[in-house]
């Protein structure tokens, strides 16, 4: 399925290509934020999805993967071992993170560790879907009337995508979005 999305994405011209998502290694108790769309490297699914990114990257401008949580505090040598197998083992030159996971100092951590290891980040600065980035969790019950949010001119997401985007002023920053999955 990965090898036939990829090869469509190639046919219609696309510079990249971003899966869904990254989530460590299970057997060591290195893993992260993770769902069921997750692959782990130890795992067969894990290996298999690594080698067709590997086998396409040079296909795209970038290949990268969802960390969402990476800056939450992870410490830099996790990161590391982290960031390195991904470019190393599955060709992924790109990582999307979520600033809404460890804040300002998260960023700037996971910055230095990226320009380290060679790989550029994509940073959504809020997240409307998932809440966090003081963006209200847009799927909650009564999402729709948020007008306290919207009556205040959102200063405190204002004031969070300020302070993200001066941490974020940096080499490795690939983009950065500031809400994302609206």
């Amino acid at each position: 399925a990965l090898s036939s999305q990829m090869d469509r994405m190639i046919a219609a011209g696309a510079k990249g290509f971003l899966v869904w998502q990254y989530s460590g290694n299970l057997s060591n108790g290195e893993y992260f934020g993770n769902d069921q769309y997750s692959f782990f490297q130890e795992t067969s699914t894990g290996k298999a999805m690594c080698n067709i990114l590997k086998q396409r990257s040079s296909s795209f401008e970038f290949v990268g993967v969802n960390m969402w949580d990476i800056g939450a505090g992870y410490s830099q040598d996790v990161v590391r071992r982290h960031f390195s197998w991904l470019r190393e083992e599955c060709g992924v030159s790109v990582v999307r993170v979520f600033a809404k996971a460890g804040g300002v100092q998260g960023m700037r951590n996971v910055l230095n560790t990226a320009q380290e290891t060679n790989i550029q980040l994509i940073i959504a600065i809020g997240d409307y879907s998932n809440g966090g980035g003081h963006i209200p969790f847009g799927v909650e019950p009564g999402w729709e009337d948020r007008h306290d949010w919207y009556n205040n001119n959102y200063s405190d997401f204002r004031d969070f995508v300020q302070q993200v985007a001066l941490a974020v002023s940096h080499p490795v920053s690939y983009t950065h979005l500031r809400a994302h999955e609206t």
